[in-house]
């Protein structure tokens, strides 16, 4: 049985966790902790250990060897594993609209030069409402591939989970949001109502991560 790499009071250290490196003269978050032969030998890696993204120096790897003579400090647990993969989820989904997207965009140009109107829509679970509105009430056509593209552009060169990493994945969300369920955004009433019920949603899971996650386990 491998045995996990802990902090000083016998915490096991956690991908995404918030430390203190250098006896605590500089901060980072843990990218990776290498625990298994098959990762180690992939990744190039000298024995047990873990990669941190240190600022502002970047990415070092710390051998289990260095960090029994100078011990990660624990600051806080970072977001969990299926928050993570959560986010990693609309990067990849952003990833693969991002030609339908710029399609979108053009059309929606196009037709708003010619016609006045665009149409929006509505993803639904069995059906998606379509309708067709002034150029200008349907802005959530034009801003969710911008929105999307601009976030994807922020992404390409960010360090997993830095936090550019987790401001494209927000961005890419947005994007997402607005491109898809533009139908909402076309009236302040709609708007309210689409962030009001993500909110809540999201609220909900939180609170419920909080309760149910211990605290530095």
């Amino acid at each position: 049985m491998t045995l996990p790499l802990t902090y000083p009071d016998g915490v096991p250290v956690r991908d995404g966790d918030k430390v203190l490196t250098e006896h605590g003269s500089s901060s980072g978050t843990v990218l990776e902790v290498a625990l298994e032969e098959a990762r180690k030998e992939d990744r190039g890696m000298q024995g047990r250990g873990v990669v941190v993204d240190v600022h502002p120096r970047g990415l070092i790897f710390l051998s289990e060897t260095y960090l029994d003579e100078e011990p990660l400090q624990f600051v806080a647990r970072g977001p969990d594993a299926s928050t993570r993969f959560g986010a990693a989820a609309v990067l990849g989904m952003a990833a693969i609209a991002l030609i339908p997207a710029l399609i979108s965009l053009c059309s929606a140009i196009f037709h708003a030069w010619s016609t006045g109107q665009v149409m929006v829509i509505s993803l639904g679970r069995t059906e998606t409402k379509t309708e067709y509105v002034p150029w200008v009430t349907g802005w959530a056509r034009f801003a969710g591939p911008i929105v999307l593209i601009c976030s994807l552009g922020v992404y390409v060169g960010a360090r997993s989970l830095s936090w550019r990493w987790w401001m494209a994945a927000a961005g890419c969300a947005i994007g997402l949001s607005l491109l898809c369920f533009s139908l909402w955004f076309t009236s302040l009433r709609g708007t309210l109502w689409f962030l009001t019920g993500n909110a809540f949603v999201l609220g909900v899971l939180y609170i419920g991560k909080q309760f149910m996650r211990p605290h530095k386990k």
